[in-house]
């Protein structure tokens, strides 16, 4: 059985959102021992992750800039992470 957009666009909300807020309200202290950096790491990725499913909910909408700034927002996390893992 084939799901609508709309099915999708649910899925992905609730996984984005779900990731979102698991990133806002834990706290990796499990992760210190190993590296805080690589701490930094997890999360950003974590939240790049979370803004690219974000953004496919809007990909084949007609609303196409707000596809293109969650793109941008998935960019910039990654680099993010990137950045404070160096």
């Amino acid at each position: 059985m084939r799901r609508s957009n709309k099915d999708k666009n649910d899925f992905y909300s609730v996984i984005s959102w779900g990731i979102f807020l698991f990133v806002f309200f834990t706290d990796f202290n499990f992760l210190d021992f190993i590296n805080k950096q690589f701490k930094y790491l997890i999360e950003f990725l974590l939240l790049s992750f979370s803004a690219y499913l974000f953004s496919l909910i809007f990909k084949n909408s007609d609303n196409k800039w707000i596809y293109y700034l969650f793109s941008l927002f998935t960019v910039l996390l990654f680099l993010m992470a990137i950045l404070f893992y160096i």
